[in-house]
């Protein structure tokens, strides 16, 4: 049943976005492989419900550099207004913390009116509803 339902997925996919950009084929291969939605992130999901617990986070954004020693940095970028959403952030520190022992985080913080100057091709991994 699980093959039927992929097969009329794909067959819908193909007829509903014929005209669609040339990513339509990786998609189609990826439900082709049973691959169709990505597992959920628990680090970015930790850090997203910790984050939503303060009205002033708009969104968030988490990236990672790499460091010298060669092992990433984690770096949360929240975007918020009004007030500094100090017990939010605490609780994202905890979340990453909890999910990467002994991992190193970093906050940036930018200003609502130019996040998208630096964060314009990045996916948020909370948006306020």
């Amino acid at each position: 049943m699980k093959r039927v339902f992929l097969n009329a997925f794909g067959a819908f996919l193909l007829t509903a976005c014929a005209s669609a950009p040339a990513t339509i084929e990786s998609a189609q291969a990826n439900v082709a492989r049973h691959e169709a939605v990505d597992p959920i992130d628990p680090l970015q999901l930790k850090i997203a419900q910790a984050l939503a617990t303060d009205k002033n986070v708009v969104r968030a954004y988490l990236t990672q550099k790499e460091s010298e020693s060669g092992n990433p940095i984690y770096v949360l970028a929240p975007i918020f207004e009004n007030e500094y959403p100090q017990a939010a952030i605490d609780a994202a520190y905890s979340a990453f913390h909890s999910v990467v022992p002994g991992g190193k985080l970093e906050l940036w913080l930018v200003p609502k009116r130019e996040y998208k100057k630096y964060f314009a091709q990045a996916k948020p991994i909370y948006v306020r509803p």
